[in-house]
């Protein structure tokens, strides 16, 4: 029981904060055309906030970092990018595998698609993808990562 609820704690904090930083303005390129998406791109951000992606987890392909910090004793990031949110989904079911994260929990939601792993060695991650409160036309991702083994297993 406890599980669950920290799961839906992690699921409600990463859906808050997901649109809740504010950026440097610009536009994100269309996947590499040097296009935004959709032609509502004012206020779009164009450059990753300093930071540090969560290791081993992969990003998103033109993805754009919004926020890097911690949270409950792990990593938390936020990304932009013009893909869908199915799209960015599907890239992280098929690549977290092949990085040594078994997904042991998937969601799907009308407005929200989450995705939890772990790996042998204790890692967790769960990562949310909802359509960007903030920039029209845009997909918000976020993650957080942590280590839930205790000290004396690690």
């Amino acid at each position: 029981m406890r599980k669950i609820l920290f799961l839906f704690t992690i699921f409600a904090v990463l859906f808050l904060l997901s649109g809740c930083v504010k950026v440097p303005s610009g536009t994100i390129g269309d996947e590499g055309t040097g296009e935004g998406a959709g032609g509502e791109t004012a206020g779009v951000p164009t450059t990753d906030v300093s930071g540090k992606d969560i290791a081993n987890v992969p990003r998103y392909p033109g993805s754009i970092r919004t926020y890097a910090g911690t949270v409950m004793g792990g990593d938390m990031i936020a990304y932009q990018t013009s893909a869908s949110v199915d799209t960015v989904a599907v890239f992280y079911e098929e690549q977290l595998p092949t990085k040594g994260w078994m997904i042991i929990a998937s969601t799907i939601d009308p407005d929200l698609r989450g995705i939890t792993a772990t790996t042998e060695s204790g890692d967790y991650v769960t990562i949310a993808i909802a359509a960007s409160e903030e920039y029209s036309g845009y997909t918000a991702i976020s993650m957080v990562s942590r280590n839930v083994l205790p000290p004396s297993l690690k």
